[in-house]
């Protein structure tokens, strides 16, 4: 008999009404990238404008009202729906500019408990968001079907859509290849 254990939940969610305020929030985050200077030293990928490191909090920002409510509420629905017993204490939250070839290698957050990102500006052709196993006792071991048990998943950057995640499982964004920006919103829960 094989049981499996200690699943990982990433939940997502499609805001509805996004259309409404995609191109205001867009425009808001423009105007604080040409006027804020970039956050997050010491990354590879050094070209990717971010406002981390406390520069610029989304859920501080009154124009991103609405949105931060409804991030708010998914957040609680993922509590929920996980059986997690969390209280939100502390939130912080900065948003992502990805140009043409930027990218964000695999990294965690580990000081906080849950992390979203929601996908403000996109297209089709738009860098992917992937997670991977946060178990690395497989360079050890071969496994006949390796992909269930390991594969990194990805989710598509689909305008509107929020990704919920426990904050220790290591993702990264692919290199963007397209010219169109990639605009997205990360937050942390602790």
């Amino acid at each position: 008999m094989i049981e499996h254990w200690w699943p990982i939940q990433i939940g997502y969610y499609d805001n509805p009404d996004h259309s409404s305020f995609e191109n205001k929030l867009t425009k808001e985050c423009l105007y604080i990238m040409k006027n804020t200077k970039k956050g997050g030293k010491g990354w590879l990928s050094d070209s990717t404008y971010n406002t981390s490191n406390g520069l610029h909090e989304v859920h501080k920002n009154k124009k991103f009202n609405l949105l931060n409510t409804w991030i708010l509420n998914q957040v609680n629905k993922y509590v929920e729906e996980s059986g997690m017993v969390f209280n939100i204490k502390e939130i912080d939250s900065w948003f992502n500019v990805y140009k043409k070839n930027d990218f964000q290698e695999f990294h965690e957050h580990y000081n906080s408990c849950i992390s979203c990102v929601y996908f403000l500006k996109s297209n089709k052709k738009s860098s992917k968001l992937f997670f991977k196993s946060p178990i690395n006792d497989f360079k050890n071991v071969k496994y006949n079907n390796f992909a269930s048990l390991n594969a990194p998943v990805h989710y598509e950057p689909i305008p509107g859509r929020l990704i919920v995640f426990r904050s220790f499982i290591p993702h990264c964004v692919e290199k963007q290849k397209n010219n169109e920006l990639r605009i997205s919103l990360a937050y942390n829960f602790y």
